[in-house]
C-alpha cells in the first residue's frame, strides 16, 4: 500500500505518460516491485498503461466511479482521494448525470468506467465491479424453484434462482450472492445471510443496514473475544489512573440512552474560573488493536441509529455494560479538564487516564424543567446549583462561537413513533434545548483541546474537518433567496467570510417555512469528513477539531482514544517514532472509511425514516393536506407537510403542461403563466405511498400561497426555458 501511494502521488504531479524506469528512478524503488505494483493499479482503474508509458486516471477523460440510477436517468460518483506534494490531504467528490441510454448494462450500484470527454453525453465504457456479493430480496417459488426478487427496484430485472435450497420459506427476506451468469440478467444465487420473514417487525430496520454495508451480527471471534473481557472495573485495571471517583460527576443523555459515552463535572477555582471535566468511555483499554472486536468495530465505522432500533458498533455488553459510564459503578475513562475563564478562554488543561463513578444518569428532558423552567426533580436537587453553572459557561462559549463565526443550523430531529408491535403511529418533532445545547458546548471544547494537543505536539491525529464553502454555490444560493424576495444584502463583503456565511445562516432562519431555505443552504456547503491532516472545521471556525467524545460510537473516536494511549500517557519514549510512523500510515484510510461509512450510516437511517413514512401515511391516501415546496429538479418537485412527512409531486399530477425552468427551479404551464416553485404553500392529495420504493406520491389540488417574485420571474422567463414537457395524461414527452 505504501508503494502504490507513492506512486500515486508522484504521478499525480504528472501531466503526460511518465516509463516505469523513470518512476523506478524517482522513486529509488526496484522495478519489478514498480511493476507489479502498477499491474495491480492498472487493474483497480487508478491508472492508464499507454503506449508511452502510465499516467493517473483523473489526469485523463476516464474516471472510475459509482452508478446510482433512477428511472429515468443516473448519477456517476467520483470519489478522488490522494495526497499532493506537500503531503495534504485531498479529497473530493464529483457527480456526473447520465442518460439511461448510456448505461450500457450498468445497473444501479455498480463501479463503472465513464468517459467524460463530452459533458453532454457521458458514456459508461465498462462496468468495473458489479457488487454481486450482497443482493437482498424476498424469496419466491414457481414449479419446484425457488427465486429471489430484488427488493432494490433498480436491480428488478434480474431473475436470481437458488438451485440447492429446499428449506427456503415463501416471503422469506434473505441476502444472497450471486455466483454464475446461467443468461441475459440469468443468476444462479447461494445464500448469504436468512434476514426474517416479510411479516416480522423491525425487518425493513435490519434490510437497509444489510443494503448499506452494516452487518447486524458481530463475528463468531468477536464473541469469543467478549468472553475475556470482566464485567467490572479490577483492582489491575485502575494502575495508573487517576482516581476521580470521588468527584461530582454525573451523565446527561436522552430518556433512553443506555451507551453511554460521556460524563460531565465542573468546578469554580479560586480565581473564578471554570474548571470543566469532560470524562470519556475508554473501550481502547478492552479493545486491542487488529483484534475481532476492532476488526469488526473498523468494518461498521459507526453505530447506526434507525428509528428505534440501535445497530451498535460494539456489542452490547461493552456498549451497554463494562464501557458505558453508568451511574454507581466505576469505569474507566480519559478524562480532559480544562481551565476556562469567564470570556470562554481556554487558559490550561490536562489530559489522563481516569477511574470515575457517576452519581446520576439525568435527561436533557430533566435537565431543561430545570434551567427553563426552574421545575426540580428530587433527585437532581444535589446538583441544581452545578447546573446553574453548567449553563452560565455554556452561554459564554455559545457567545465566543457566535463571535468567531460559528454556524448554527438547527434542522428539527423527527423521529417516528413505533408502537409495540413495531408499527409507526405518529412522528415526533425535538428540538435542541439549554440542556443539549450545553452538552454539544462542551463536548466541542474537549475535542478542540484534544486535537490542538495532538496536532501542536506534531503527533498523528485523525481529525474532522470541514472544508471552507464553494464561493460559486453560496453565489447560486444568494441568487435563489433572492429570486424568493428574500434578499441578502452582503455588500462588497468577501462572501466566504465566516462572519458572512453566519449572517447568512442567522437571516434564513428567521425566515417563515425556513426548512426549505436551510436545505437549499446547506447544499451550497462541504460536508464535515474526517482526515489525517489538520484542515480546521469551518462551521465551528475551529483551526483544531477532532472526535473524541463518542468512541463507543464513532471509531475515529475509538482511534484517538488509542493515540492517546499510545503518546500521552506512553513513558516509553523509544517506542514514539515506531509508533508515529505506524499511524500516519493506517490514518488515511482510517479517515477515508470512516467518513464513507458515516454517510452510509445517515443513508440508512434516512431510509428506514422514508419507509415508516410511507407505512404511516398508507391509511391516508385520498385524503388532502397543505404542504411548502421545499426542493425543485427537472423531473420533481419535493413538498414537506406540516407534519415534516417529505413527498414527491411529479409533473404528470400538476393537472397540465409544464416545462422545467433551471434558473428559476420551476416548472411553468404551457398554457398559461401559472407555476411551482419553490417555497409555494400547496392543498395536496396524497395519491400513493410504495414502501419499497421509499416514495410518497402527491398531486396538487390548489396553490395556498406563492413566491410573488419567482412568478413575476416565471412570466418574463417562459421563452428561455428548457423544452421539457409534462402532461398529465402522457408524461415527457
Amino acid at each position: 500500500m505504501e508503494v502504490e501511494n507513492l506512486i500515486k502521488n508522484y504521478l499525480n504531479k504528472q501531466k503526460k505518460p511518465i516509463e516505469v524506469d523513470a518512476i523506478s528512478k524517482y522513486l529509488d524503488i526496484d522495478i519489478k516491485t514498480i511493476v507489479d505494483t502498477l499491474n495491480t493499479m492498472v487493474s483497480n482503474y487508478d491508472v492508464i498503461d499507454t503506449s508511452s508509458g502510465y499516467i493517473n486516471i483523473n489526469k485523463t477523460s476516464y474516471r472510475k466511479a459509482r452508478l446510482i440510477a433512477s428511472s429515468r436517468n443516473g448519477e456517476a460518483h467520483v470519489d478522488n482521494f490522494y495526497t499532493d506534494k506537500d503531503g495534504m490531504e485531498i479529497h473530493n467528490e464529483e457527480v456526473y448525470e447520465i442518460d439511461r441510454d448510456n448505461f450500457n448494462g450498468a445497473i444501479d450500484g455498480d463501479i463503472v468506467l465513464i468517459n467524460i470527454s463530452d459533458l453532454k453525453n457521458i458514456v459508461i465504457e465498462e462496468v468495473i465491479n458489479r457488487n454481486l456479493n450482497n443482493i437482498i430480496g424476498e424469496v419466491y417459488k414457481e414449479g419446484n424453484t425457488y427465486y429471489l426478487e430484488p427488493i432494490d427496484p433498480h436491480k428488478k430485472k434480474l431473475i436470481i434462482s437458488f438451485d440447492e435450497y429446499d428449506d427456503l420459506v415463501v416471503g422469506e427476506k434473505v441476502s444472497a450472492k450471486l455466483e454464475k451468469l446461467a443468461g441475459n440478467d440469468f443468476y444462479i444465487a447461494t445464500l448469504n445471510k436468512r434476514l426474517g420473514h416479510k411479516d416480522d417487525p423491525n425487518l425493513d430496520i435490519i434490510i437497509e443496514a444489510s443494503r448499506n454495508g452494516f452487518e447486524i451480527d458481530f463475528s463468531d471471534d468477536a464473541i469469543r473475544q467478549l468472553e475475556e473481557i470482566p464485567n467490572y472495573v479490577r483492582d489491575i485495571d485502575k494502575i495508573g489512573r487517576m482516581d476521580l471517583t470521588g468527584k461530582e460527576i454525573f451523565t446527561i443523555d436522552g430518556d433512553d440512552t443506555k451507551d453511554i459515552d460521556d460524563a460531565i463535572s465542573l468546578e469554580v477555582n479560586d480565581k473564578g474560573n471554570y474548571i470543566l471535566g469532560v470524562h470519556i468511555a475508554d473501550p481502547a483499554y478492552y479493545i486491542k488493536e487488529d483484534s475481532p472486536l476492532d476488526v469488526d468495530a473498523f468494518s461498521r465505522g459507526t453505530s447506526v441509529y434507525a428509528s428505534d432500533t440501535v445497530i451498535p458498533m460494539l456489542p452490547h455488553k461493552l456498549s451497554n455494560g463494562i464501557c458505558s459510564l453508568n451511574p454507581g459503578v466505576e469505569r474507566l475513562a480519559q478524562s480532559c479538564i480544562v481551565e476556562i475563564d469567564k470570556n470562554g478562554n481556554i487558559l490550561n488543561y490536562s489530559i489522563n487516564r481516569s477511574v470515575i463513578k457517576s452519581r446520576i444518569q439525568m435527561t436533557y428532558k430533566k435537565v431543561n424543567n430545570i434551567l427553563i423552567e426552574s421545575k426540580i426533580d428530587n433527585n437532581y436537587l444535589p446538583y441544581v446549583s452545578t447546573l446553574l453553572k453548567m449553563k452560565e459557561l455554556a452561554g459564554i462559549l455559545d457567545k465566543k462561537a457566535k463571535q468567531r463565526g460559528a454556524l448554527n443550523i438547527d434542522m428539527p430531529d423527527v423521529k417516528m413513533k413505533i408502537n409495540k408491535n413495531g408499527n409507526p403511529t405518529g412522528i415526533i418533532l425535538r428540538d435542541k434545548k439549554v440542556a443539549e445545547g450545553m452538552i454539544e458546548q462542551f463536548m466541542v471544547t474537549a475535542n478542540e483541546v484534544i486535537c490542538k494537543h495532538l496536532t501542536t505536539n506534531f503527533l498523528p491525529s485523525v481529525n474532522r474537518i470541514h472544508e471552507e464553502p464553494n464561493e460559486e454555490k453560496i453565489v447560486e444560493f444568494l441568487k435563489l433567496l433572492k429570486l424568493t424576495g428574500n434578499s441578502y444584502n452582503i455588500d462588497d463583503m468577501d462572501i466566504t467570510d465566516p462572519k458572512v456565511i453566519q449572517g447568512i445562516s442567522t437571516y434564513i432562519s428567521k425566515l417563515e417555512n425556513n426548512a426549505m431555505y436551510k436545505l437549499q443552504f446547506l447544499k451550497s456547503l462541504k460536508r464535515a469528513r474526517y482526515s489525517a491532516n489538520e484542515l480546521g472545521h469551518s462551521g465551528l471556525q475551529k483551526d483544531y477539531y477532532c472526535h473524541f467524545t463518542s468512541p463507543m460510537r464513532r471509531y475515529p473516536d475509538l482511534i484517538q482514544n488509542r493515540i492517546l494511549n499510545d503518546f500521552v500517557y506512553n513513558n516509553n519514549k523509544s517506542d514514539i517514532r515506531s509508533l508515529k510512523r505506524k499511524w500516519l500510515h493506517k490514518l488515511p484510510e482510517i479517515a477515508q472509511h470512516s467518513s464513507h461509512k458515516e454517510k452510509y450510516a445517515d443513508f440508512c437511517e434516512k431510509d428506514v425514516f422514508k419507509m415508516q413514512c410511507c407505512e404511516y401515511m398508507k391509511k391516508y391516501i385520498g385524503k388532502e393536506f397543505e404542504g411548502t415546496v421545499i426542493d425543485v429538479d427537472n423531473n420533481t418537485m419535493i413538498v414537506q407537510l406540516d407534519n415534516m412527512v417529505e413527498g414527491r409531486i411529479r409533473p404528470k399530477n400538476f393537472g397540465g403542461i409544464y416545462y422545467y425552468n433551471d434558473k428559476l427551479k420551476s416548472f411553468i404551464s404551457k398554457i398559461d403563466n401559472r407555476s411551482y416553485s419553490l417555497g409555494d404553500r400547496l392543498k395536496l392529495q396524497l395519491i400513493d405511498t410504495n414502501k419499497d420504493k421509499k416514495t410518497i406520491d402527491f398531486k396538487v389540488i390548489s396553490k395556498i400561497s406563492i413566491n410573488d417574485n419567482i412568478e413575476k420571474e416565471c412570466k418574463k422567463d417562459r421563452v428561455k426555458t428548457k423544452k421539457m414537457y409534462y402532461n398529465s395524461n402522457k408524461g415527457v414527452r
